[in-house]
């Protein structure tokens, strides 16, 4: 992952029908089932929020097109800058905790 895109980024993701865009919502996650961490969460766009089943989880290498970079600030760069470290953490955490 070269970069970490903002929130509310619109992006194409590879196996979406045609004209079918998400928005990032969130970074880094956790599938219950597979317990499978993924890069990015989103949402349909403009639908948005739809239904329990209407957020979907993809990794970087699945994004296709940027169609539109969210907005970002000093503090959401430091954080996206922070996200690989913090989940580094995360990973040490869980070995050691069980």
């Amino acid at each position: 992952m070269n970069k970490i895109l903002s929130i509310g980024t619109i992006v194409k993701v590879r196996g979406m029908y045609d004209g079918v865009n998400l928005m990032i919502i969130g970074y880094f996650p956790i599938e219950k089932e597979t317990e499978k961490i993924f890069d990015y969460s989103g949402i349909l766009y403009p639908q948005g929020l739809v239904g329990e089943r209407s957020v979907f989880l993809f990794f970087d290498e699945d994004i296709e097109d940027i169609i539109f970079e969210g907005y970002s600030d000093d503090e959401s760069e430091e954080f996206r800058k922070a996200l690989p470290m913090l989940l580094e953490k995360m990973a040490e955490f869980e070995e050691n905790w069980f």
